[in-house]
């Protein structure tokens, strides 16, 4: 046995995202083939730390490296604007002055068999700090979240792949594949599409996800999007559509993790 010498930075090392996924995207058909599969994601890794080194030598690169504070805040801030909407708003109260927004008077009351009856859409009722509240709590939500959205997407930028939809791929290998077994079918669809637009139908298997890769179309990058225009949304109608950011707290939640990852495998 020989002594063999590796270098080795024991200030460098692999965060437990990163092991996660290469534990769960690494081939293991064949020892080869691992090795193979590692050398290509230690590639990957590299690229992406390089990418990071870049972006803080920026001006502004400190702000993505503060992402462990902003996910807490924004954490906190996110249940406790729900917890606000859900305490503090109330169902509207009957008014006596229902009858100015009624046309058709019986007996005092408001006719609501004729057509002309109309019931105005009342605001909840509220205490008077609820709004400025609001306000303030609901600004400083929107910049967390617009600050989120932009770090996501500036940090893995090159991972991302805005055209292809796995679905739809998969939807249409399957469609074109039974169409290769219909030969007259075929001959004549094929006919049609180079006429049209392209040459001969062919069936392409589609391609597994790579190293990082990360579908637009996926639900990482679309939730962000979602939870940026639910944060707009809360602030300009009343907190209601802050209910739409309470899948944030259980994002990077580790048992929440656990059990997709399961449900992926199965």
């Amino acid at each position: 046995l020989t002594r063999v010498f590796f270098p080795y930075n024991p200030h460098k090392h692999l965060n437990e995202k990163i092991k996660n996924t290469l534990l769960d995207n690494i081939k293991r058909d064949t020892p080869q083939e691992k090795l193979d599969d590692l050398l290509e994601w230690t590639k990957q890794i590299k690229l992406i730390k390089e990418h990071k080194k870049k972006l803080k030598k920026f001006p502004i690169g400190m702000v993505f490296s503060l992402s462990t504070i902003r996910h807490h805040a924004l954490f906190w801030l996110t249940i406790v604007l729900n917890l606000i909407v859900i305490f503090s708003l109330r169902a509207p109260m009957k008014s006596s002055n229902n009858d100015q927004f009624c046309s058709n008077v019986l007996n005092g009351t408001c006719n609501s068999t004729s057509p002309m009856y109309f019931q105005p859409i009342r605001s909840p009722d509220a205490p008077s700090w609820y709004m400025p509240v609001l306000y303030i709590l609901g600004s400083i939500h929107l910049l967390l979240s617009i600050w989120m959205a932009v770090c996501y997407f500036v940090k893995n930028g090159k991972n991302v792949h805005y055209y292809s939809i796995p679905f739809i791929q998969s939807f249409c290998y399957q469609k074109k594949k039974g169409l290769l077994r219909r030969r007259l079918l075929y001959q004549i669809m094929s006919k049609l599409n180079q006429l049209i637009c392209c040459g001969k139908i062919s069936a392409n298997k589609p391609h597994p996800k790579e190293y990082f890769q990360i579908i637009f179309f996926s639900f990482d990058p679309l939730y962000r999007l979602l939870f940026l225009i639910f944060s707009v949304a809360g602030l300009a109608f009343n907190g209601y559509f802050y209910c739409g950011c309470m899948i944030y707290p259980f994002i990077k939640n580790s048992v929440m993790s656990f059990i997709l990852r399961a449900l992926r495998k199965s």
